[in-house]
């Protein structure tokens, strides 16, 4: 009797599995559309199928999304593009590949959901959970991120670029890979919140600047990355001049390509570093430039005396030492002094003794 009821059991499992995947897998299509010419949104009703029984989804304003057992929807690849979603209930929805650029997600609740390379150019994102979601690979260029609460999501490779932020929480979220740059603080309301990131993670000229960070190319000229934490980072090609690198953590980094003149690696780990041709190139070519310099402020060699004039006069006084063996001096008494008057707005002369 108890063998009976464990297969029992297990057929009834076995069916709620395959009624959710045959949920899951049916075919999509938009059977009602209706746009709004104000705002460009779209609403309506999405098709779906279980077998021969048709499953609709109604797209709207507040509209809690879920599948005919009550679980999580699965909307993979499908055009869900300027949809009014403002407030829906997408948790745990399956949204992989899904195209949601110029939706409006303002307020939904998307924790859990797998977005994984979808398509999210231009969304509005202000005030929606995307708690514990997956956004591995996702575009988000210029999507509004305002208030939005990414806590624990995954934007593994993500594009941020080009997004609004503001009371934005990114705190213990993974930014391994992430593209970012020319980042919009939107300080609606006249106040500018700040925003919660990871540790080791700072937002810097618009980039989101860390370990394993995508800077490839970026911008990041007279900079100060002080102990910073780069570790992994890809700043192939990167321009990196006169930034301070100073004791920074570049363990592994790739740095091919990049622009590195008058930048400061004292200190810096460059263990593993990728290109490190590049950053003896800097060394080299800031070894030179400090020996130019100095021979340019000592360019009087022996016998040679550099002086500074101001009040349009120069003064130049001097007392005579003796010596028998160039080590013990003594004064002689004599002093020399001489004014010279300033000529033609001049204000450095030199001298030097003629032999």
């Amino acid at each position: 009797m108890k063998c009976f009821n464990m297969k029992k059991q297990t057929i009834i499992t076995l069916l709620i599995l395959t009624f959710s995947s045959l949920i899951s897998s049916g075919q999509l299509s938009w059977v009602e559309e209706n746009f709004d010419d104000k705002s460009g949104l779209r609403t309506g009703r999405i098709k779906g199928s279980f077998g021969p029984i048709p499953v609709f989804y109604l797209i709207e304003p507040k509209a809690i999304l879920r599948n005919l057992n009550g679980g999580p929807v699965s909307f993979v690849g499908f055009d869900l593009s300027n949809a009014d979603l403002n407030q829906v209930d997408l948790r745990n929805a399956r949204l992989v590949r899904s195209d949601l650029s110029g939706a409006n997600l303002n307020q939904a609740v998307l924790s859990g959901a797998d977005l994984r390379t979808s398509n999210l150019r231009g969304t509005d994102l202000s005030v929606a959970n995307l708690q514990s979601a997956n956004l591995e690979n996702a575009n988000l260029s210029g999507a509004d991120l305002y208030a939005a609460d990414f806590n624990g999501a995954d934007l593994n490779g993500a594009i941020l670029t080009g997004v609004k932020i503001n009371d934005t929480d990114l705190s213990a979220s993974n930014l391994d890979g992430v593209i970012s740059g020319q980042m919009i603080f939107d300080n609606r309301g006249g106040i500018l919140e700040p925003i919660t990131l990871p540790r080791d993670w700072r937002i810097i000229k618009g980039y989101l600047i860390g370990p394993k960070a995508n800077l490839s190319g970026a911008h990041l000229s007279d900079i100060d990355l002080t102990g910073f934490n780069l570790s992994g980072a890809d700043l192939s090609g990167a321009d990196l001049t006169g930034t301070d690198l100073s004791n920074a953590n570049l363990q592994g980094a790739i740095l091919s390509g990049a622009d590195l003149e008058g930048a400061d690696l004292e200190g810096a780990d460059i263990e593993g570093v990728i290109g490190l041709a590049v950053i003896q190139d800097t060394k080299d070519q800031r070894i030179a430039r400090l020996e130019a310099q100095l021979a340019e402020y000592q360019n009087g060699r022996a016998g040679t005396i550099l002086i500074n004039a101001s009040n349009g006069e120069a003064l130049i006084s001097f007392l005579i030492e003796e010596s028998e063996d160039l080590k013990n001096w003594q004064k002689t008494g004599d002093k020399i002094t001489k004014t010279i008057q300033l000529k033609d707005g001049k204000k450095f002369y030199r001298f030097a003794l003629d032999n």
